[in-house]
């Protein structure tokens, strides 16, 4: 049975410095301003670690695969089609109450009639 050794991934932060991470993780251990500073500390973290531990260095930035990345433009249209279906729910209604010829100034026919017969 072969055991594949743990490792350390130094590799530049996608915004700034350069991340230790353990392989396979998404978060960083630590962030350092330098690469020579990462490299020391993913020794120093490999020290406390049980057994031996590989440090790797990567020179490309990966992109991690999240639903975090959605960013401000999917939401923004999430929002934008809740808005439109109100939108039409409206309408929608609106037509319909004007084509049973109820007077909607009156309260008649809609969610609150009962509230303003108990007023009126």
């Amino acid at each position: 049975m072969s055991t594949k050794t743990p490792e350390i991934e130094v590799l530049p932060n996608q915004y700034d410095g350069w991340d230790v991470k353990h392989a396979g993780t998404a978060d960083a251990i630590s962030n350092h301003p330098t690469k020579e500073q990462a490299i020391e500390a993913a020794h120093k973290i490999g020290e406390h670690e049980d057994g031996e531990v590989e440090v790797v260095v990567k020179d490309e930035v990966e992109e991690p695969v999240s639903d975090e990345g959605r960013g401000v433009k999917f939401y923004f249209a999430a929002l934008f089609a809740v808005l439109l279906i109100v939108v039409l729910i409206i309408v929608i209604s609106s037509l319909a109450s004007s084509e049973t010829g109820t007077d909607a100034n009156l309260g008649e026919g809609t969610i609150l009639s009962p509230l303003l017969s108990l007023l009126g």
